[in-house]
Protein backbone atom coordinates (compact mmCIF):
# COMPACT_ATOMS: atom_id res chain seq x y z
CA UNK A 1 0.00 0.00 0.00
CA UNK A 2 1.32 3.42 -0.99
CA UNK A 3 1.56 5.91 1.88
CA UNK A 4 0.48 9.27 0.55
CA UNK A 5 2.42 12.42 1.31
CA UNK A 6 0.18 15.11 2.83
CA UNK A 7 1.53 18.65 3.17
CA UNK A 8 -0.23 21.66 4.68
CA UNK A 9 1.04 25.09 3.60
CA UNK A 10 0.09 27.64 6.26
CA UNK A 11 0.98 30.96 7.87
CA UNK A 12 0.39 32.13 11.44
CA UNK A 13 -2.80 34.13 11.83
CA UNK A 14 -4.10 33.31 8.35
CA UNK A 15 -7.87 32.80 8.18
CA UNK A 16 -9.03 29.18 8.31
CA UNK A 17 -5.60 27.72 9.22
CA UNK A 18 -6.69 26.56 12.68
CA UNK A 19 -9.93 25.09 11.29
CA UNK A 20 -8.00 23.32 8.52
CA UNK A 21 -5.50 21.79 10.92
CA UNK A 22 -8.26 20.69 13.31
CA UNK A 23 -10.14 19.15 10.36
CA UNK A 24 -7.04 17.14 9.38
CA UNK A 25 -6.36 16.16 12.97
CA UNK A 26 -9.89 14.82 13.47
CA UNK A 27 -9.25 12.54 10.50
CA UNK A 28 -6.08 11.18 12.08
CA UNK A 29 -3.75 12.96 9.68
CA UNK A 30 -0.35 14.36 10.59
CA UNK A 31 0.51 16.55 7.60
CA UNK A 32 3.94 17.90 6.87
CA UNK A 33 3.63 21.57 7.94
CA UNK A 34 5.24 24.28 5.80
CA UNK A 35 5.07 27.85 7.09
CA UNK A 36 5.18 30.17 4.07
CA UNK A 37 5.68 33.23 6.28
CA UNK A 38 9.07 32.12 7.63
CA UNK A 39 10.33 29.63 5.05
CA UNK A 40 11.16 31.13 1.65
CA UNK A 41 11.46 27.71 0.05
CA UNK A 42 7.98 26.77 1.30
CA UNK A 43 6.59 29.95 -0.29
CA UNK A 44 8.44 29.26 -3.56
CA UNK A 45 7.12 25.67 -3.58
CA UNK A 46 3.55 26.83 -2.94
CA UNK A 47 3.78 29.38 -5.74
CA UNK A 48 5.10 26.71 -8.09
CA UNK A 49 2.42 24.17 -7.11
CA UNK A 50 -0.61 26.45 -6.69
CA UNK A 51 0.28 29.57 -8.64
CA UNK A 52 -0.70 31.76 -5.67
CA UNK A 53 0.35 32.18 -2.03
CA UNK A 54 -3.04 31.04 -0.72
CA UNK A 55 -3.07 29.43 2.74
CA UNK A 56 -4.11 27.06 3.93
CA UNK A 57 -3.40 24.89 0.92
CA UNK A 58 -3.22 21.13 1.00
CA UNK A 59 -1.00 19.03 -1.23
CA UNK A 60 -1.63 15.28 -1.36
CA UNK A 61 1.15 13.63 -3.33
CA UNK A 62 1.06 15.96 -6.36
CA UNK A 63 -2.57 17.08 -6.13
CA UNK A 64 -3.13 20.63 -4.85
CA UNK A 65 -6.26 21.86 -3.06
CA UNK A 66 -6.08 25.64 -2.64
CA UNK A 67 -7.82 27.21 0.36
CA UNK A 68 -9.75 25.37 3.07
CA UNK A 69 -12.56 23.54 1.30
CA UNK A 70 -13.50 20.38 3.24
CA UNK A 71 -15.31 18.77 0.29
CA UNK A 72 -12.33 19.36 -2.00
CA UNK A 73 -9.89 18.18 0.67
CA UNK A 74 -11.90 14.97 1.17
CA UNK A 75 -11.65 14.37 -2.56
CA UNK A 76 -7.90 15.04 -2.63
CA UNK A 77 -7.25 12.80 0.37
CA UNK A 78 -9.20 9.79 -0.79
CA UNK A 79 -8.01 6.94 1.44
CA UNK A 80 -5.05 8.83 2.91
CA UNK A 81 -6.66 9.14 6.34
CA UNK A 82 -6.28 5.41 6.91
CA UNK A 83 -2.63 5.21 5.89
CA UNK A 84 -1.03 8.04 7.87
CA UNK A 85 -0.18 8.16 11.58
CA UNK A 86 -2.17 10.19 14.07
CA UNK A 87 -0.94 13.51 15.38
CA UNK A 88 0.93 13.24 18.63
CA UNK A 89 0.18 16.85 19.52
CA UNK A 90 -2.94 18.49 20.87
CA UNK A 91 -5.20 19.34 17.90
CA UNK A 92 -6.62 22.28 19.85
CA UNK A 93 -3.17 23.83 20.35
CA UNK A 94 -2.12 26.90 18.40
CA UNK A 95 -0.62 25.75 15.11
CA UNK A 96 1.99 28.52 15.20
CA UNK A 97 3.73 26.72 18.06
CA UNK A 98 4.30 23.61 15.94
CA UNK A 99 7.58 22.90 14.16
CA UNK A 100 7.59 23.41 10.41
CA UNK A 101 9.46 20.87 8.29
CA UNK A 102 11.02 21.32 4.90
Amino acid sequence: MHTRVVTLFWAPGAPHVEAAHAWLSKRGLAPRLRDVSSDRQALADLLLLAGAPTVPSLVVDNEVAIGFDPARWDEALGGAAKSLPELDTDPEADISSRRTTR
